[in-house]
């Protein structure tokens, strides 16, 4: 019965939906197959009224529901998620972290939802496995719906003295080169830079760019981003602001742009 179930019914339908069943589902039903054909045999082989098994069964199943309370827990969110549309296996997904920032989330594909956990597989081609009650308390940003393509944003700050044109200029150009990259941007998107907002160390801008996860990761289109956008400041001859400032000897350029001579750069601020 449960060959004809997975033969009949499973395949099908995978190749109906191009989707995989998650494995808690196959195993369910052919756990429900087996409890039937149980009870089955002992009522019409043996000959058993069942009603008191059943009854026997029913504290034993209380008394084990007790012990394994939290595995109870995550198989019945691993159904819940397995119901909602919302999550399926090959989605890329992000499971966010302190912040909604991606370097502060974990990034990968949903590759099971089983008994006891949802497994995605990294960008890194690691194995992570989280607990379904666990995974299904978390935010969840699903990168494949309503499409597959996805926009990301990194925020760079320039020094007040950098005139707003010249570094829309740059960083646009910065990221419209990289557009098209193996591992960059979509081709065919446009990846634009827009003020995003002041603060006590200059001005923010905010690059946007469309990626399709399932083809790139967004780790290595950020870096590619990153790489493209520090060349071209560099060669530009502008920096990024420090988070630290020592305004001790401040000496300008023939650009009007702050040197400090006696200040060691300690970092810099990329979000």
């Amino acid at each position: 019965m449960i060959f004809a179930v997975e033969h009949f019914i499973w395949r099908p339908l995978e190749r109906k939906t191009e989707k995989k069943v998650p494995s808690i589902i196959r195993r369910m039903c052919s756990f429900l197959i087996l409890v039937l054909a149980f009870f089955a045999i002992v009522a019409f082989v043996f000959d058993q009224k069942i009603t008191s098994l059943l009854a026997t069964s029913g504290m034993i199943a209380m008394i084990i529901g007790l012990a394994i309370q939290i595995n109870i827990a995550n198989i019945f969110s691993g159904i819940i998620l397995n119901i909602d549309r919302s999550l399926s296996i090959g989605d890329w997904i992000m499971v966010h972290g302190r912040t909604a920032q991606p370097e502060h989330g974990t990034i990968g594909c949903i590759v099971d939802i089983g008994w006891r956990t949802t497994q995605l597989k990294t960008t890194d081609n690691a194995l992570i496995m989280l607990p379904n009650s666990v995974f299904s308390e978390k935010t969840i940003t699903n990168f494949m719906l309503p499409g597959e393509k996805a926009r990301f944003e990194l925020d760079f700050c320039l020094h007040f003295d950098v005139p707003t044109e010249e570094a829309l200029r740059v960083l646009n150009q910065a990221a419209q080169a990289v557009v098209g990259h193996p591992q960059g941007p979509m081709a065919g998107s446009k990846a634009k830079v827009r003020v995003a907002g002041t603060s006590t160390l200059g001005v923010t801008y905010r690059l946007r760019y469309w990626i399709i996860p399932r083809l790139v990761s967004p780790s290595k289109a950020r870096n590619t981003i990153l790489e493209s956008v520090l060349k071209s400041l560099d060669e530009a001859g502008l920096f990024l602001v420090s988070t630290r400032h020592i305004l001790a000897d401040t000496k300008t350029n023939e650009r009007g742009l702050a040197l400090h001579s006696e200040v060691e750069v300690e970092s810099s601020e990329v979000a």
